[in-house]
């Protein structure tokens, strides 16, 4: 993905490429790694492509040592401290234009250095970058918030684009002001064509477009199992059908794919689904009919075939049980009790704790109901 964006880049004769931040994820890197990122910055930096680095909360100051070589170029910007620093200089066309940033001093930068930034005082073009947390951005629960800004603080700069770094999804907030997200999916939660904006700036003018760089890309399905589905045969048929019927409407190739399935819903084979060397059976079985990189298939919401209404109306533990998680507000112990487990935003206050419980509350009854209630053939 790197080296696709960077013959882009010198085959477009862009005036700059801005990383804001978290090009790496560890402080220590393979040989095989430092190599290949530097010889990409080499090659833009040789073909008079400037290069704008703001380092982030996975990569602080002075994280990325090798890059000493070619921080000496004269082509090459690292702002890798809380200084804020301003580069001015001239596009191929001749207009004037300055890059202000600054990086991250640490892992744990909570300041919001972007109200530092100075105000936009010429006709020349001014561009932004950082790696920080805006609050108004669509990110994942539990993303750590890393130099917080406010919109109205990027915006109230005057700036002509602001390019920023940290969350994975690439994003406008504004007109002027954008995440480019990563250039490649890092896990499951990412799916999705990856890479970056390329942005075309002249006095009073903008466009920006989408350009995908990622060399494979997550996808994940969530699939509601058919009531008529009662049989291995039926199974193995309607999965491989229904997952080549997604990659057609979507226009995807299985073959630079990963692809995490979820199986959701009641099913006479509960049993079948199960069984982890089932599920392994059914992962292989998709991988090589449809020629995926790699499957995984999830199955813990798939529950048994069972009369609910019948269960809640019997005088049983189970049935109370589930009478207390429907009406939570109505047991405020249990409601402490279940507001302390861990969940998924280990930063969630006790209220939004309380509030994911209720959202899941019809899983966990259906996961009782599985626990709880044995049928003949279990035995």
């Amino acid at each position: 993905a790197l080296d696709r964006a960077v013959t882009f880049a010198v085959a477009e004769q862009l005036d700059a490429v801005l990383i804001a931040g978290d090009l790496l994820d560890h402080s220590i890197l393979p040989f095989a790694v430092q190599d290949r990122i530097l010889r990409a910055f080499e090659r833009l930096t040789d073909a008079g492509v400037n290069v704008f680095y703001a380092s982030g909360n996975h990569d602080p100051a002075e994280t990325a040592t090798f890059l000493k070589p070619v921080v000496a170029s004269e082509s090459f910007y690292l702002f890798e401290t809380e200084a804020i620093r301003k580069v001015t200089l001239t596009a191929r066309d001749g207009t004037p234009y300055c890059v202000v940033g600054c990086g991250h001093n640490n892992a744990y930068e909570k300041r919001n250095l972007i109200r530092t930034f100075p105000v936009k005082s010429d006709r020349s073009i001014w561009i932004g970058i950082a790696h920080a947390s805006v609050q108004s951005a669509e990110q994942p629960e539990g993303k750590g918030k890393y130099m917080p800004a406010g919109l109205r603080d990027i915006e109230g700069l005057g700036y002509d684009y602001f390019a920023l770094g940290h969350i994975h999804k690439r994003q406008r907030l504004s007109e002027r002001v954008a995440y480019s997200g990563d250039l490649q999916g890092l896990d499951p939660t990412e799916t999705g064509g990856k890479g970056g904006y390329v942005v075309r700036l002249s006095e009073g003018h903008l466009a920006i477009e989408e350009k995908n760089f990622s060399e494979v890309q997550w996808l994940s399905e969530t699939l509601i199992l058919p009531s008529e589905v009662q049989f291995f045969d039926q199974l193995s048929e309607w999965l491989l059908q229904t997952i080549q019927n997604r990659l057609q409407e979507s226009g995807i190739s299985a073959s630079k794919s990963l692809i995490r399935i979820r199986l959701e819903g009641r099913t006479p084979l509960y049993n079948e689904l199960s069984d982890s060397e089932n599920q392994a059976y059914l992962e292989t079985l998709v991988k090589n009919q449809l020629g995926f990189l790699q499957v995984e298939l999830i199955t813990t919401d798939v529950h048994r075939v069972i009369d609910e209404t019948f269960l809640r109306e019997e005088q049983t533990v189970l049935a109370e049980a589930l009478q207390a998680i429907e009406h939570l507000e109505q047991h405020p112990e249990l409601e402490a009790m279940l507001a302390n487990l861990p969940i998924p935003n280990s930063q969630a206050t006790k209220s939004e704790r309380i509030q994911w419980v209720k959202a899941h509350k019809e899983s966990v009854q259906a996961l009782l109901i599985d626990r709880m209630v044995r049928r003949e053939d279990d035995y």
